[in-house]
């Protein structure tokens, strides 16, 4: 997508932000960016190329600043995969781009890449650093019955979708970024 080009509008973007933060010993998408929480830092970056952006979380109240809608999971604290279904319960559009609030840099081009991609295929994810990354990738809402299912059998983890219904593989040469530790976040701001 270059400039001009108008933001999609069968695709929601969702930045999922329900995890606990445990390796960063701190809630990571409050962390300060460029003088902004991390959360808001992505969301501008999503917001021009998506015609909607919410946020999947479970605390609405920890992100009303926003002024975005914020998707609570329909049964809390059972993992990434409940938030997946719940999103997909919850938008309009035929696919959702799913993108962790721990990724400080929207990597365009890749996003461009997997958006084009998922225009052919409706679940796509991205590949760096040798493993799949379920939380850079466009699911569809006809995977539903899918997930529900897995959640069914006491399935929690993204890769389990991924297992059941292989996506189509973005290659990315590098790594997408992301601060999982205190360390990663210190080697981002300095």
């Amino acid at each position: 997508m270059s400039a001009g080009v108008t933001p999609s509008t069968r695709i929601t973007a969702v930045i999922l932000a329900g995890g606990a933060s445990r390796r960063m010993g701190t809630d990571k998408s409050l962390l300060p960016i460029e003088g902004k929480p991390l959360i808001e830092h992505i969301a501008s970056q999503l917001a021009p190329r998506f015609a909607r952006v919410c946020i999947s979380a479970n605390e609405p109240h920890k992100y009303a600043f926003l002024g975005l809608p914020i998707i609570p999971d329909a049964v809390p604290n059972e993992g990434p995969l409940m938030a997946l279904a719940s999103v997909l319960r919850a938008v309009d559009t035929p696919q959702v781009f799913v993108m962790a609030c721990d990724m400080p840099v929207v990597p365009v081009h890749a996003l461009e890449r997997l958006l084009e991609l998922a225009e052919e295929d409706p679940c796509v994810a991205a590949r760096s650093g040798g493993g799949l990354d379920p939380l850079f990738a466009v699911y569809a809402r006809q995977q539903l019955a899918l997930l529900e299912g897995l959640l069914a059998e006491g399935k929690r983890r993204m890769y389990d979708l991924l297992e059941a219904d292989p996506p189509v593989v973005l290659e990315l040469e590098e790594r997408l970024p992301n601060l999982n530790r205190p360390e990663d976040y210190a080697r981002f701001v300095g």
